[in-house]
């Protein structure tokens, strides 16, 4: 959450002199536009590429930042881009009038997988839900789903005769109660069902909702008119059934957004007022919070080219409303000189696209049908969603590592599982089986006191030594075994310094692509770093034989076996041995380098992670550690694990979904620090800026 209090920096009722109802934008508005714009112009099915291209013009994340200023940064990514896709999802409805959107729309808020797996609109919103349900409280995301449901239900109505009518479906046919819930997640406020649905509660919220209601139909008019769309406007309704000119119409219009902003302070204050919500200070920093949707969304409303479409033949001028600014405080601003610099490089911002007046009305998208201006999926989407063989996602939930202190550390392996139950609340009584890996240790492990520790009689522990591989496949074929009775596994690997502990299920944020590449000769020396990079080239060419051999009748060989060979990052049992062949071999070509990675791109995406022997799950914890969640989604990383004298992989992860509460627990726990060597200190070499950095990848094909 922002440093800001709102509720003290902001008290409500408001004072004298106080800015009422405040507009202030989010600190880091500009950096939170730029993700929301960049993520939709890759991922959503625009129907021509002026529409696309006039994305960064309509501000569509602002919604979201001025209505909820205070809100935590990395919810706000995802609360922006919730946003953004249902103004364009809206557009389907509103201009189209293609009701048969609906019922995919309402199934893939539920964060459980879209209705049609082709169509990207509807995965566009899969992963936005699934990546606040994996960060919210269950019970925060059941009411966004609900309310989610309510308003697209909304959109089917009788026609508008009067405005009391109108105000009566525009409560909820305008999502504010739709958006007032996702606004809790970024805000990190979470109410129980009764209070959200208490009689106050629901009119406090209902008065926001009119006021946004009224104001969007005052901006969005003009461009409603253009595309005859105007029919559910207010302004129109105004002038069609109440004889009145678009002047008085407006004029109309203005004078009751005015009194909802008074109506709302006798409804907020009865809610503080009750006995049982006003002893709640969720309750009042809520109550705090919701004038900043009227203020914000007015403001939002005059600075978007989703309503402000300038002076166009035709229509009718653009109004104005006055707002009052409310300065940010001084703690939370931040220079984003650097980000206005690069959001100049990412867009031309010196030529705005014409408004464009065609209306949206793109057909569900069925299997292996594309229209010519809609971009194909990115080559992460299109592994996630054609290797389906792989049964429902199967991969990571949570992540925890403990540092070795002594030598004789035999209680270490049960204080890391403690540790991931505790902090992850995890139920015991949901976990089939223990997997434990001891890797170059001498660490031991009691397999009966697991069972203890878990509490319960049926479970099924497995100790092995072996390569790392083997400790995740393990844990997965007993998931996808046809013997699977629902309950997830912990697995461990505890190497000679370190030992990790992981929750792995299905449905999980960075789950386990289907492809393994494997590559087994005992003669290979992997001292010598010729001899590791050897067979790990093995290993990766394995890979790609798989990969057209699994995909050849789902898609193309070729498409599908370019989007598998793109990765971000790479995890390596040693990744020091690959530094040390790129320090003495540096001249090492594109062409004789048939992994799609080169020297020069080492450093950007290899994972160091500061131990003399680390296994490629240290990796991933400082990997996970290191990048921001809404940086690190959507992301694939491929991972080379070796054997001393058995089966060499390469096989690849793709994060689907959020991992917030990963990160978060992660570094409250302190689990990635230093780690002591042998003349002083290492730092872990995991830098979110390095890995990010943009370097072009050799391609194998």
């Amino acid at each position: 959450m922002s440093s800001t209090k709102i509720g003290n920096v902001a008290p409500f009722p408001p004072l004298p002199g106080q800015p009422y109802p405040p507009a202030r934008n989010h600190p880091r508005w500009k950096e939170l536009y730029r993700l929301h714009d960049e993520w939709l112009m890759k991922y959503w099915p625009f129907s021509s590429e002026k529409k696309r291209a006039r994305i960064p013009f309509m501000n569509l994340a602002g919604f979201s930042t001025w209505c909820a200023p205070a809100s935590d940064f990395d919810r706000m990514v995802w609360g922006a881009r919730i946003a953004g896709i249902f103004f364009l999802a809206d557009d389907y409805i509103d201009s189209g009038k293609m009701l048969d959107r609906i019922p995919g729309f309402k199934k893939a808020a539920t964060g459980e997988g879209p209705l049609h797996p082709e169509d990207r609109a509807e995965i566009c919103h899969d992963i936005v839900f699934r990546a606040i349900k994996e960060t919210s409280h269950p019970r925060t995301f059941d009411q966004l789903t609900r309310c989610t449901h309510e308003w697209w239900d909304s959109n089917i109505h009788e026609p508008f005769r009067n405005l009391d009518q109108y105000l009566a479906t525009r409560r909820v046919n305008i999502a504010m109660y739709f958006a007032n819930s996702y606004f809790r997640y970024c805000l990190d406020i979470n109410l129980t069902d009764e209070q959200v649905n208490h009689p106050l509660m629901r009119e406090a919220e209902g008065i926001i909702s009119d006021h946004v209601g009224l104001t969007n139909d005052l901006f969005s008019y003009a461009k409603e008119f253009m595309t005859q769309s105007d029919d559910t406007n207010v302004i129109r309704m105004l002038q069609d059934f109440e004889g009145l000119t678009y002047e008085q119409a407006k004029d109309t219009v203005i004078k009751k957004i005015r009194q909802k902003e008074q109506d709302f302070i006798p409804a907020g204050v009865a809610v503080l007022n009750d006995p049982e919500l006003g002893k709640d200070p969720e309750v009042h920093r809520w109550i705090a919070s919701l004038p900043y949707c009227m203020g914000g969304n007015n403001a939002w409303s005059q600075e978007s080219g989703r309503y402000n479409i300038g002076d166009v033949p035709g229509a009718p001028p653009f109004p104005s409303l006055s707002f009052e600014v409310e300065e940010t405080p001084e703690d939370e601003v931040v220079d984003d000189t650097e980000e206005s610099a690069l959001r100049d490089a990412v867009f031309n911002v010196e030529v705005i696209p014409e408004p464009d007046f065609t209306l949206d009305i793109d057909a569900i998208e069925a299997k292996g049908v594309r229209t010519k201006t809609q971009a194909a999926l990115p080559p992460s989407l299109q592994l996630m969603h054609i290797s389906e063989s792989r049964a429902q996602h199967v991969g990571f939930h949570a992540l925890t590592m403990s540092h070795r202190t002594s030598e004789d550390d035999s209680g270490i392996v049960l204080l890391t599982v403690s540790s991931l139950l505790g902090k992850y609340e995890i139920d015991s009584q949901k976990i089939g089986k223990v997997e434990v890996l001891l890797q170059n240790t001498d660490i031991t492990v009691d397999p009966a006191a697991l069972v203890h520790l878990l509490s319960q009689s049926e479970l099924e522990v497995n100790i092995s030594q072996g390569d790392s591989a083997s400790l995740l496949f393990n844990a997965i074929n007993h998931i996808e075994s046809n013997t699977w009775d629902g309950r997830n596994v912990i697995a461990v690997a505890a190497s000679h310094s370190n030992v990790v502990a992981m929750l792995v299920g299905p449905n999980a944020p960075i789950v386990i692509e289907p492809v393994r590449g494997v590559f087994t000769d005992s003669h290979h020396n992997k001292s010598f770093p010729s001899s590791y990079f050897a067979a790990l080239q093995k290993s990766y060419q394995s890979y790609v034989k798989r990969i057209s051999a699994t995909f050849s009748k789902e898609i193309d060989v070729q498409e599908a076996t370019h989007a598998a060979s793109q990765f971000d990052f790479m995890l390596t049992d040693h990744p020091e041995q690959l530094a040390e062949l790129f320090r003495v071999s540096p001249c090492l070509s594109a062409e004789d380098n048939q992994l799609p990675l080169h020297p020069r791109d080492f450093q950007k995406k290899v994972v160091l992670n500061g131990f003399d022997k680390g296994s490629i799950y240290e990796g991933l914890v400082c990997l996970v550690d290191a990048i921001p969640s809404h940086e690190l989604f959507e992301k694939r990383i491929a991972v080379f694990s070796e054997s001393e004298s058995t089966t060499n992989s390469f096989f690849c992860l793709h994060t689907v979904s959020d991992t917030k509460r990963m990160r978060d627990t992660l570094k409250a726990m302190g689990c990635v620090r230093k780690a002591s060597g042998g003349d002083g200190e290492a730092e872990m070499d995991v830098d979110a800026h390095e890995l990010l950095a943009v370097g072009s990848m050799c391609q194998v094909l």
